[in-house]
């Protein structure tokens, strides 16, 4: 069935006003909860900057030298060092990516039951939703060990000619014919993430909640619902279209309510700022200190950002009621 995404916009607004207005706080609050877990995040790519000087003095080189150097004569006592506090840092940070893909992933399918049962119980919601949150979490580890695989694949080029000649070798020996081989596989990892990016933004969109309507694993809506998309590729195309819009509209709206929140946020964290200040002139910088500031921080950012989702939930609504129409089209 052929749809066009653009007629389900003003359907989708009517679908928001239904539900937040009249505002009421209680669901408000529950709401925007669910919706910061729900939402997911958005990362960027910094590439790193230098001065390249493609001679034997090069400021990479003299840097990579250093490295090289106080790494080999202070292998011995870094060891530990690396083994008994880098390595289980490590550990953490990935348990804990771990913990909250499982999360987000459960808290997803919550997001969308609010929306069509209109009512908000967390607990309950939680019961009914960790299985598919679950298979939808293994989908996305699988997703990212591929997405990983190929992030290496197409990045040999640049990782066989340091591992053979080493870090310092390379960067002295520099050239254009180096260039002529990052070149390519660059263009091929951008043109992969942009197929990534399109591939997930359908599966976000379409598969999961059919995931949701239907009760089915991860991979068997993926197959469903791409196989409807296959039949309705124009249609398709102008959703992608339609979501770019309200995707730049609803990161806009993020980043005003974050600046409009700011000052009072700062504001609110003075008395802290000051509060730890004095202790660290009075005691200096002890654990209990560190371990305080770190505990105030994280409470302090999580805050900030439920704040952030609560003042931009009608956004939020607005963007996932619109693939719901979407995909009802769809899978007509």
């Amino acid at each position: 069935m052929k749809f066009n995404a653009f007629n389900f916009i003003t359907p989708s607004i009517d679908d928001v006003k239904k539900l937040l207005f009249p505002i009421s706080k209680s669901k408000w609050m529950k709401l925007g909860f669910i919706s910061m877990f729900a939402g997911g995040g958005s990362g960027g790519f910094n590439m790193p900057r230098g001065n390249f000087n493609f001679g034997g003095n090069s400021d990479i080189s003299n840097s990579m030298n250093e490295i090289t150097g106080d790494a080999i004569n202070n292998h011995k006592e870094g060891l530990g060092v690396l083994y008994y506090i880098v390595f289980p840092i490590v550990l953490l940070v990935v348990l804990f990516g771990l913990i909250m893909t499982y999360i987000t992933s459960v808290f997803s399918f919550m997001f969308i039951e609010a929306l069509e049962t209109k009512k908000v119980l967390i607990k309950k919601s939680w019961h009914n939703n960790k299985s598919l949150g679950f298979s939808f979490f293994l989908f996305r580890i699988i997703i990212g060990f591929f997405v990983l695989g190929m992030i290496v694949l197409l990045a040999l080029p640049l990782i066989i000619p340091l591992i053979q000649q080493g870090a310092t070798t390379y960067f002295e020996n520099f050239s254009l014919w180096n260039i002529a081989w990052i070149i390519p596989a660059i263009l091929c990892l951008i043109i992969f993430f942009i197929v990534m990016s399109v591939f997930m933004s359908l599966v976000f969109n379409f598969s999961l909640v059919h995931m949701y309507y239907k009760k089915t694993p991860a991979w068997a809506s993926i197959k469903t619902t791409f196989k409807n998309i296959g039949q309705n590729k124009l249609a398709t195309f102008i959703f992608l279209l339609a979501k770019m819009i309200v995707d730049i509209v609803c990161v806009a709206a993020a980043l005003i309510v974050a600046l409009l929140l700011i000052i009072p946020m700062l504001i609110i964290a003075i008395p802290f700022i000051l509060i730890f200040v004095l202790l660290i002139i009075q005691f200096g910088w002890t654990i209990s200190i560190i371990v305080g500031m770190a505990v105030v921080i994280l409470v302090y950012m999580f805050f900030y950002v439920y704040l952030i989702s609560v003042l931009f939930l009608p956004m939020a609504t607005f963007a996932r009621y619109f693939s719901i129409r979407n995909y009802k089209a769809l899978m007509k």
